[in-house]
């Protein structure tokens, strides 16, 4: 705690320093004189330390000292837990995790700044100082940061219309997949969550942050990455139909033959990019079932949903199915020395992947570094990383999901939240 006092009598001086208060004395000369008193400067972490950044941000979001001293103490006590879970990589004061911690939830708070989203305590609770212990420990442990996907569910922004069509159609092709699935006795499901996630992995997220005048004619292919939609869609003629027969959706005329070839007709809407992404992943869960079988290895449907939605994306990636080992390090988020040897090892074939070791992964960070960027690369288990990691980040830190996948009813604004707002 004494710790934390330090911080915070050291926050107290800065926004004093920066933001002087202003007497009354003065405050009533300054009204005498028809002059009118300027808005108090806004603090930045350009132009002042983390500590008070973060302080200012939190009054001026929640106007609730005790919230945001819980959230504070939060803040302290989560860098204090995670210190002691690094040490089987490398020892580190609590003082250093601390300020990156801080900075680190400074800055994700202030990139919502001006953009009219509703946070409370709760939700900057765990979606912005758990998620940022989740991310900073989870890219030291595999040297991949997850995706961050929030913001795609909570029907707030310039996105939430497209978020609540976003939530209708993979309810209803889930449904109908699973339906069809079913009737072909099969013994897996899909849920509404891997649709959704793998949906916005594949690009449906780059569509809704950066070029939302695609959303209504993506490309399948170079849209949200269904590369082998006209198999995919020609071997599950009857999905196909009755996806389109739930959903509302044409898909059965996306793709046509002529002169002996399959070829793209049209562009989807983003209903169809929904439905299209659900059949591809019934396709794909087919296939990664058949290779289990085929290997004597246990099927998905006696599996937990997390490892399935892992099986089935490196499926999804790369055509291959991955040994045990892998796939249970890539769902325990530990695979930082695996990927960082990979890269090594495949360089004279591949670009070197944008991965470090967890000891260097951790000394980046705590030496004050950003995480790097991630862009697309060539490996399945690094791209895996990326989504797995937004899958476990939904499931911890929003009620999005219920356990079984499913989507919970639709979010109401919480009670006493606070837009962020620019000043």
């Amino acid at each position: 705690m004494a710790l934390l006092a330090l911080a915070l009598a050291s926050c107290r001086k800065e926004v004093a320093a920066v933001a002087p208060a202003v007497t009354a004395d003065a405050a009533v000369a300054v009204a005498d004189a028809g002059v009118p008193l300027a808005a108090p400067k806004h603090l930045t972490l350009a132009d002042a330390p983390a500590e008070a950044v973060l302080r200012a941000d939190l009054h001026e979001l929640l106007g609730a000292p005790d919230a945001e001293a819980r959230l504070v103490r939060q803040l302290e006590t989560s860098s204090r837990q995670l210190r002691d879970r690094l040490v089987r990589v490398a020892p580190v004061s609590h003082g250093d995790l601390l300020a990156q911690l801080t900075r680190l939830v400074a800055e994700n708070l202030e990139a919502k700044r001006g953009l009219g989203l509703t946070y409370d305590e709760r939700r900057i609770s765990r979606q912005i100082i758990d998620y940022e212990v989740f991310k900073l420990e989870t890219f030291v442990a595999t040297g991949v940061f997850p995706k961050r996907y929030f913001g795609y569910l909570d029907e707030q922004g310039d996105t939430a219309a497209y978020e609540v069509r976003l939530e209708a159609a993979a309810r209803k092709a889930a449904r109908a997949c699973n339906a069809w699935l079913e009737q072909e006795r099969a013994t897996f499901r899909v849920t509404e969550q891997e649709v959704v996630v793998t949906f916005l992995a594949e690009g449906g997220a780059i569509l809704l942050r950066e070029d939302q005048a695609q959303l209504e004619a993506i490309h399948p292919v170079q849209g949200i990455g269904l590369d082998d939609i006209a198999s995919g869609f020609e071997q599950l003629g009857p999905l196909v139909r009755q996806v389109d027969a739930e959903a509302g959706t044409h898909l059965g005329t996306v793709v046509e033959r002529r002169d002996g070839r399959k070829l793209l007709a049209r562009l989807f809407t983003f209903e169809e990019a929904v439905a299209g992404t659900a059949v591809m992943w019934v396709w794909e869960k087919r296939i990664a079932e058949r290779k289990l079988v085929a290997k004597g290895r246990a099927p998905l449907a006696g599996r937990p949903l997390d490892e399935q939605f892992v099986i089935a994306s490196l499926v999804y990636n790369s055509g291959v199915l991955f040994e045990e080992k892998t796939i249970q390090g890539l769902r325990s988020l530990q695979l930082g020395d695996y990927l960082a040897d990979l890269s090594v090892r495949s360089k004279a074939k591949y670009p070197e992947l944008p991965v470090l070791a967890p000891k260097a992964s951790l000394a980046l960070l705590i030496g004050g570094g950003d995480y790097p960027e991630q862009p697309t690369s060539w490996s399945a288990v690094y791209h895996v990383l990326q989504r797995y990691g937004a899958y476990v980040a939904l499931a911890r830190f929003t009620d999005a999901f219920d356990e079984q996948g499913r989507l919970r009813s639709a979010p109401s604004a919480p009670d006493g939240g606070a837009a962020l707002r620019s000043p």
